[in-house]
């Protein structure tokens, strides 16, 4: 979402009768970047320690991937993971770089190391 850095946002919410099933999520998205508008997020829960996120209380890993078109309400089925909370929590959205540039981020990461491993591999000790 912001180029190749991961970011999470996160809001407190409080509940009445527990324990309450997360079945789904919707939330208002601005995105601003005309030239990439795939969005990759995970969806967290986390418990509260003096009033901040803690630890997390969900441990399913919820990746979705968007195409946004124009701002606007999104809503995640939630059903299918059976999420139950028992507390108030902390959601969070944690916003994930593209997949797929992170992919070839790597590979041309790797590549420089082989190089850099061959040349250390292949030098000669002064010794």
């Amino acid at each position: 979402m912001y180029g190749d850095d991961i970011n999470e946002v996160a809001i407190k919410l409080k509940i009445q009768d527990t324990p309450i099933k997360i079945n789904a999520l919707k939330f208002y998205i601005i995105y601003l970047n005309k030239n990439n508008r795939n969005v990759n997020f995970r969806i967290n829960f986390y418990s509260i320690k003096n009033n901040m996120p803690d630890k997390k209380i969900c441990f399913e890993n919820i990746l979705q991937k968007l195409y946004v078109q124009k701002e606007g309400w999104v809503t995640i089925n939630l059903s299918e993971y059976d999420i139950y909370i028992y507390q108030d929590f902390y959601l969070s959205l944690e916003f994930l770089p593209d997949l797929e540039k992170l992919d070839g981020l790597i590979r041309r990461f790797q590549k420089i190391q082989e190089k850099i491993d061959n040349k250390v591999s292949g030098s000669k000790n002064p010794s």
